[in-house]
Order: structure tokens, then sequence, then C-alpha cells
């Protein structure tokens, strides 16, 4: 069966019923006209996805835990490779670039939307694993 050729008012449909973000991202992936249905629907609240700390091995991946699911993802974001997570609301990450490249950006790990920041002067504080903390001013 050729999906991409439902008529958009059943893609609606479909849209409606999902609760849940991972249904919605699944949606997305189906095929083009899918995708593009999805654009104009507004995905779902639902409960916070918790940012796990990044793997010293793979510093590309980040892991989310998704309550609802009882489950870790990992998305790879190659943008945020040498940087320092800080925070996160409505959906996107704050990431200040370490230490070559001092950039303060947001960014959304689901859709890969940017937001590059103007350079601010910034003090972080860095805890290591012997719990000392390092300040670095960028």
């Amino acid at each position: 069966m050729d999906w991409s050729g439902l008529f958009p008012e059943l893609l609606n449909a479909i849209l409606g019923n999902l609760k849940e973000c991972t249904d919605h991202l699944r949606f997305r992936c189906v095929c083009r006209s899918w995708r593009y249905a999805a654009k104009s629907h507004r995905m779902p609240p639902s409960l916070p996805w918790l940012y796990l700390p990044q793997d010293p091995t793979n510093s590309i991946d980040l892991r989310f835990y998704f309550l609802s699911e009882d489950r870790v993802y990992k998305i790879p974001l190659p943008q945020v490779r040498n940087s320092y997570i800080s925070g996160s609301a409505s959906g996107f990450l704050f990431i200040i670039g370490l230490p070559e490249n001092p950039k303060l950006f947001l960014i959304n790990p689901f859709t890969g939307r940017r937001a590059d920041l103007p350079y601010a002067a910034v003090t972080i504080f860095l805890a290591n694993q012997y719990g000392t903390t390092q300040v670095r001013s960028l």
C-alpha cells in the first residue's frame, strides 16, 4: 500500500489521536507527505524527558529517559560534541561550547532546530568525577 496517498483529513484524524510525542515523531518518519502533514499539527504535551549524563566514550549521543515508556532513548546530536549542557526549557537545551569553541546556543534535540545566542562573558563551574570544581571563563 502507498501510505503517502492518504487524504489529508485522514492524516489529521490520525494526528489528533496521537497522545505521546514519540508517536508523533514516529508518524513523521513514515514518509515525506506525513512529515509535511505533521508540521501543521502541534505536538501533544507529554511527561518530561529526563536528560541523562553523557557517556564519556560517546560524545555525540544524548541519552534521555522517557517516563511514560520507561525507556532510554539515544539521540545522535553531533552539534553538542565538546560542549556543556547547562539546562533546558520548552524542549530546547542550552549549550555552552567548550573550551576552544565558546559558543552559546539553544538546540531542540528532536527537530535539530538551533538558535545561536550572542556571545556573553560566561563563567561556568564544572564538577569532575573527584568532586572538585573547575572554573572556566569563556
